[in-house]
Protein backbone atom coordinates (compact mmCIF):
# COMPACT_ATOMS: atom_id res chain seq x y z
CA UNK A 1 0.00 0.00 0.00
CA UNK A 2 1.38 3.38 -0.98
CA UNK A 3 1.53 6.02 1.73
CA UNK A 4 -0.15 9.34 1.19
CA UNK A 5 3.28 11.72 0.37
CA UNK A 6 3.55 8.95 -2.43
CA UNK A 7 0.07 8.96 -3.36
CA UNK A 8 0.38 13.14 -3.29
CA UNK A 9 3.20 12.41 -5.17
CA UNK A 10 1.31 10.54 -8.10
CA UNK A 11 -2.09 13.14 -7.65
CA UNK A 12 0.18 16.07 -8.16
CA UNK A 13 1.01 16.69 -11.89
CA UNK A 14 0.83 19.94 -11.78
CA UNK A 15 -2.62 20.55 -13.33
CA UNK A 16 -4.52 20.38 -9.56
CA UNK A 17 -4.98 22.52 -6.76
CA UNK A 18 -3.24 21.77 -3.56
CA UNK A 19 -6.43 21.65 -2.01
CA UNK A 20 -8.00 19.24 -4.30
CA UNK A 21 -5.77 16.75 -3.53
CA UNK A 22 -5.33 17.10 -0.07
CA UNK A 23 -9.40 16.42 -0.60
CA UNK A 24 -9.02 13.51 -2.20
CA UNK A 25 -5.98 12.33 0.23
CA UNK A 26 -8.04 12.91 3.44
CA UNK A 27 -10.66 10.75 1.56
CA UNK A 28 -9.06 8.05 1.13
CA UNK A 29 -7.10 8.15 4.67
CA UNK A 30 -11.07 8.22 5.85
CA UNK A 31 -11.81 4.96 3.43
CA UNK A 32 -8.41 3.28 4.81
CA UNK A 33 -9.79 4.14 8.45
CA UNK A 34 -12.92 2.89 7.47
CA UNK A 35 -12.01 -0.08 6.50
CA UNK A 36 -9.42 -1.11 9.44
CA UNK A 37 -12.41 -0.56 11.99
CA UNK A 38 -14.87 -3.34 9.82
CA UNK A 39 -11.56 -5.42 9.87
CA UNK A 40 -11.66 -4.93 13.80
CA UNK A 41 -15.12 -5.09 14.07
CA UNK A 42 -15.51 -8.44 12.01
CA UNK A 43 -12.66 -9.94 14.32
CA UNK A 44 -14.57 -8.74 17.22
CA UNK A 45 -17.64 -11.00 16.53
CA UNK A 46 -15.42 -13.69 14.88
CA UNK A 47 -14.48 -13.97 18.86
CA UNK A 48 -17.58 -13.37 20.57
CA UNK A 49 -18.54 -16.06 18.79
CA UNK A 50 -16.19 -18.36 20.23
CA UNK A 51 -17.75 -16.94 23.68
CA UNK A 52 -13.91 -16.25 25.34
CA UNK A 53 -13.67 -14.83 28.64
Amino acid sequence: MKTLEEEYDQLNDGTRTVESIEHDLSVKARLRTADALMAIAEELRKLNGQHIV
